[in-house]
């Protein structure tokens, strides 16, 4: 079958310190449609290309090991450059562990392309890294728009839709912790657990508040369960109908109902010291942790949506 070529042409830099694999990459770019390449040979080429370039990078293919600066190095440096903030940046790698892949994503990684490096799987990643780009546009918008008096734009945003949060390194935006949990199954290394917490009253916060207010509350909620689970290091999202989700690389020791009564117990500190209304106090409810079927390589894919699910059956209980 036929490969077609992108619609959207890209101006892409290649980095790996194997010349072989800079001419693969190079000429499956081309059969895509992407002809405006460049490669470097490692870190230092690299960083010399993106500040010598008049015109930011639309993506970078960079491989994950390297002499000297590692791909997640890379990746940490050209976050912190202007222009490269949102960057669709593919780790190339051959082999590699969940560890790693948290690590990656947590320097700014949007993607994990497998070597050897194939037409078909090139195709897929930088058309899936495309789609979480215009995702967090959208979301970068309404960000954007909070930001001024005039932000009466809000109303596009649903109660079943994910919101506009800060983005920090352990609160990120649902489409890219799904898009984690993608990647880790693809590679084989999925042996995260998941884990939803629910506001009970979300739907009636939605209707009661502002939705500027509404937002500053889930922001108010992210930051009080990081601050409880920050040394599980989990990766949270906001999923909408009143869903965050935690996806947590090692929680074999943590039971959800533990994680509830510190969520209790913070919450309250949140209700005192933000002054909410009683009525307009979210009522937080904890899922049963998820974890991956050992059975089934395929099972990491519906985790969240397992993670959510349990939340509910709780709530039907």
């Amino acid at each position: 079958m036929l490969i077609s070529p992108s619609q959207f042409r890209m101006r892409v830099l290649v980095v790996d310190d194997d010349p072989a694999n800079l001419e693969i990459c190079a000429a499956y770019l081309a059969e895509l449609g992407h002809t405006d390449v460049t490669t470097a040979a490692g870190a230092a080429e690299c960083l010399a290309a993106v500040d010598s370039a008049l015109l930011p990078f639309d993506c970078l293919l960079v491989d994950i090991q390297m002499p000297g600066l590692s791909g997640i190095d890379v990746t940490r440096q050209l976050r912190a450059r202007p222009g490269y903030e949102r960057t669709p940046i593919l780790m190339i790698t051959a082999r590699t562990h969940e560890s790693a892949i948290k690590d990656a994503f947590d320097a700014g990684a949007t993607d994990f392309i497998s070597k050897p490096v194939g037409l078909r799987e090139l195709r897929d990643r930088i058309e899936g890294a495309v789609g979480l780009l215009h995702e967090g546009d959208r979301l970068d918008t309404l960000r954007a728009v909070m930001n001024h008096s005039d932000w009466h734009d809000l109303s596009r945003l649903g109660f079943h839709e994910p919101a506009p949060l800060p983005r920090t390194e352990m609160l990120v935006d649902f489409a890219a912790l799904q898009n984690m949990v993608q990647v880790k199954t693809r590679l084989g290394v999925m042996n995260s657990s998941a884990l939803c917490f629910h506001i009970e009253n979300g739907r009636t916060l939605f209707d009661a508040l502002e939705l500027r207010a509404f937002v500053d509350l889930l922001a108010d909620v992210a930051d009080t369960v990081i601050d409880v689970m920050r040394p599980m290091r989990p990766t949270l999202a906001y999923a909408g109908r009143g869903d965050f989700v935690a996806l947590l690389a090692d929680a074999r020791s943590i039971e959800g109902d533990m994680i509830g009564q510190a969520i209790d117990a913070a919450m309250t500190t949140l209700h005192h010291f933000a002054g909410h209304a009683p009525d307009l106090c979210p009522r937080l409810r904890v899922g049963a942790m998820v974890r991956p079927e050992r059975h089934d390589a395929m099972a990491g894919y519906d985790l969240l949506a397992r993670a959510r699910g349990a939340v509910r059956r709780l709530d039907a209980a």
